[in-house]
């Protein structure tokens, strides 16, 4: 009896679960009528992230990066201005937007193969990093907030997003409170994993919403499409 009550459970589970997810109103019209021609990425002004992410860039580069990433990065970064004034090493910040840019980059000249050209932004509103007193008494707390925009070639919004939206970041080693949690995350390479999660999860959900064929409901209410909310594209 115990486990026929679990399977029926379960089974509801996955019902609910399908249900949550819709149909995208917009993938396909965004992938056969656009392509990529530029991508930019950029964090808030006045937003920095913590130092030790300055570090630990600064070390795989010196040390581990292969050439072509060393010399890849270091073009993207030739010019940026820091978006803090009082940023004087701003490394980390050029690091996790090179890397967010470098996958929507990619990711939309494969998936966009329409005529009209179309530019994307996206701008990293805040981001949250882990620290001691966040691990010591609630474990990993790690994110960002960003908008975003893609417009045609006539600079018009064909798509973008509202208000702020907050992807969902893959909990990292060591993500439990406490010692044994703060320990777990010591060291540069944690730090590297900790922008790649995040940049890989804002790729995701923006290439989500540009190309997905099914979202969240709830996905649908953060963007909109020539003007109008996808939640209400979706009814029609």
């Amino acid at each position: 009896m115990h486990n026929k009550t679990l399977v029926i459970a379960f089974a509801v589970f996955l019902l609910s679960a399908c249900v949550s997810n819709v149909k995208n109103p917009i993938g396909t019209q965004v992938m056969t009528s656009y392509n990529s021609k530029a991508v930019n990425v950029i964090l808030l002004a006045g937003e920095k992230i913590p130092d030790r992410y300055d570090e630990a860039v600064r070390d795989y580069l010196n040390d581990t990066a292969s050439d072509s990433i060393r010399t890849e990065f270091q073009a993207y970064a030739l010019g940026l201005e820091p978006s803090a004034d009082s940023d004087e090493d701003y490394t980390g910040e050029a690091f996790l937007t090179w890397l967010i840019q470098r996958q929507l980059d990619r990711r939309t000249k494969l998936m966009l193969r329409g005529d009209t050209e179309a530019t994307l932004n996206v701008e990293l509103k805040s981001t949250t990093w882990p620290n001691t007193a966040t691990m010591m008494l609630v474990g990993e707390m790690i994110g960002t907030k960003f908008e975003f925009r893609l417009t045609d070639d006539s600079d018009e919004a064909v798509l973008e997003s509202v208000g702020e939206i907050s992807p969902f970041v893959q909990r990292g080693v060591g993500a439990g409170r406490g010692v044994v949690g703060l320990a777990l995350r010591s060291g540069n390479s944690q730090h590297l994993t900790d922008l790649q999660r995040v940049a890989d999860a804002t790729a995701a959900l923006v290439m989500d919403i540009l190309t997905g064929s099914d979202l969240p409901q709830t996905t649908l209410k953060s963007y909109k499409f020539m003007g109008t909310i996808a939640a209400e594209l979706s009814l029609e």
